[in-house]
């Protein structure tokens, strides 16, 4: 099926639909708008499923991205969503991991959580590169521009930066253009440490 792409209420529909026919004991009560971008809309289904929508689908970068899901989550220390269905290279469905967003927490709050996420996240970064080393798996494709010749962690720490800065952008837009006041007020805050003095 392939589901309209841009009118909210029609996607609602057809996500609705997807879930209903590829998890028939799913209930399907509420889908409620978690967000939009440039190429995904993303609903909460029942405070249970998360479906992500394509807005112009694309079955073989569906598949790649099933694959790598499943890839990742045999190594990753962190909990990985682990697709329940993929339906017509525009929808994916996953039941939702446990935890809070931290985009969800108070600024204050959610800075006593750096040091613990960064740490988490050095060792996802570790864990992907030995098993990326160690075996041809999709995860080559995933970290293919990861490593950089000379001081790695400098490369790393430029990338970072960079792409950092193009996303608050991004995330500052949506967040004024939807009018969702954690995401301008999260992107307001990183601007001050993405763009010191």
């Amino acid at each position: 099926m392939a589901g309209p792409r841009h009118d909210l209420d029609a996607v609602r529909t057809a996500v609705r639909t997807a879930v209903r026919t590829a998890v028939p004991a799913q209930p399907v009560r509420t889908v409620s708008l978690i967000g939009a971008g440039l190429d995904h809309i993303c609903y909460d289904v029942d405070g249970e499923l998360i479906v992500r929508a394509a807005r112009k689908p694309d079955p073989d970068r569906l598949q790649r991205e099933v694959h790598l899901l499943a890839t990742v989550a045999e190594v990753s220390p962190l909990p990985v969503p682990r697709p329940l269905f993929a339906v017509g290279g525009w929808c994916l469905g996953y039941r939702k991991l446990p935890g809070i967003p931290l985009l969800d927490l108070p600024p204050e709050t959610r800075a006593a959580y750096a040091t613990p996420v960064a740490a988490a996240i050095g060792t996802l970064l570790d864990r992907l590169h030995t098993t990326a080393a160690s075996r041809r798996t999709p995860l080559d494709c995933a970290l293919r521009g990861y490593s950089a010749a000379g001081n790695e962690l400098e490369a790393l720490r430029v990338q970072a930066r960079f792409h950092g800065r193009c996303r608050v952008f991004e995330d500052l837009a949506y967040g004024v253009e939807a009018g969702r006041d954690r995401y301008v007020a999260t992107s307001l805050a990183a601007l001050n440490w993405l763009f010191p003095g």
